[in-house]
């Protein structure tokens, strides 16, 4: 729950936030995953993370759209939470770096949905982007 209460802060920026019944199918989800997977839990202590990712791709970053004016730095900040090091200051930067280290992006398939977002903007200078857009 906290790590979900991290990506709605930012995305009450644009008053896309989710509410307790997106924040409950995602527990749901990922308490059906550990049902499921239980033999990994114990091999694997961050075995959520690809769950977890899943499900801000199917629930959370659905909702994301917008104006590129507003919706950069939002894109920007849920990249960076997809991140482990935090540091993409420069939503230029996200565009070209390359995303297939896992060891340095917690919700790799997220960080690839934001990116493509992200270049939708700056390199193919469109207007606006949505989450179905791209």
């Amino acid at each position: 729950i906290e790590e979900l209460n991290k990506f709605n802060a930012v995305l009450k920026v644009l008053k896309q936030n989710f509410g307790l019944r997106t924040r409950d199918e995602v527990c749901i989800y990922l308490y059906h995953s550990a049902k499921l997977n239980y033999l990994e839990l114990s091999s694997n202590k961050s075995w959520w993370y690809r769950y977890f990712d899943q499900q801000l791709i199917q629930k959370v970053l659905t909702r994301v759209e917008g104006e590129a004016e507003e919706i950069t730095n939002v894109l920007k900040s849920l990249f960076n939470l997809c991140s482990y090091s935090n540091t993409y200051d420069d939503p230029g930067e996200i565009v070209n770096s390359i995303i297939v280290d896992k060891e340095k992006f917690k919700y790799p398939n997220a960080a690839k949905k934001i990116q493509s977002m992200l270049k939708e903007l700056i390199i193919f200078d469109k207007p606006a982007t949505t989450f179905w857009s791209v």
